[in-house]
């Protein structure tokens, strides 16, 4: 049965992000002059002004096994869950996450319960599963669909893939709401 949830997880999360890539920025293209401006000096977020609209790009970053790993992250709240997927240039790296969207600024969540879910996907592709971590969410706001945290977490060695370590994690991520 346990098998069978991270098997729905792993599923889910791979909708989630299929559905929800272009959640890593946020942009008015519509040609109107209702720019979106988010004015956010968090480490993990950037603003670009592109003529004369500016766009905020999301980010998700950490060292594994102590080096960098920085990506822009989606996310999406589904079935009760936030899914935060963070994937690299060419789609590896990656790091996906999910915790209960029940979650509580302040507070922290094992990402290795029923509730909780981490992997690391290697530059080959390799997938490997937390066997331990958390996650602290340092900022949620419902209404703008906003969520910050931090996190950490360590993988098992897989068939084809090693061990990591993956420290120092922080994600600020617009997440989109999907039934």
């Amino acid at each position: 049965m346990k098998n069978f949830k991270k098997l729905y997880w792993i599923l889910a999360i791979g909708l989630a992000v299929s559905l929800g890539f272009t959640s890593c920025s946020k942009d008015d293209d519509n040609g109107d002059d209702n720019n979106i401006v988010d004015n956010n000096d968090d480490n993990n977020s950037s603003n670009n002004n592109n003529g004369g609209k500016t766009t905020t790009t999301y980010k998700m970053t950490a060292k594994v096994n102590g080096e960098d790993f920085s990506a822009d992250v989606s996310g999406n709240l589904v079935a009760g869950k936030i899914l935060l997927s963070a994937v690299a240039e060419n789609f590896t790296p990656a790091i996906r996450m999910n915790f209960p969207a029940s979650v509580e600024v302040g507070e922290t969540y094992s990402l290795i319960s029923d509730d909780g879910y981490a992997q690391y996907m290697n530059k080959d592709g390799m997938q490997t599963l937390a066997i331990t971590g958390s996650v602290t969410i340092t900022e949620y706001n419902k209404t703008s669909k906003i969520i910050k945290g931090t996190f950490s977490f360590s993988t098992e060695t897989g068939l084809y893939a090693p061990s990591y370590v993956v420290t120092e994690g922080s994600f600020n991520c617009l997440y989109y709401v999907i039934d």
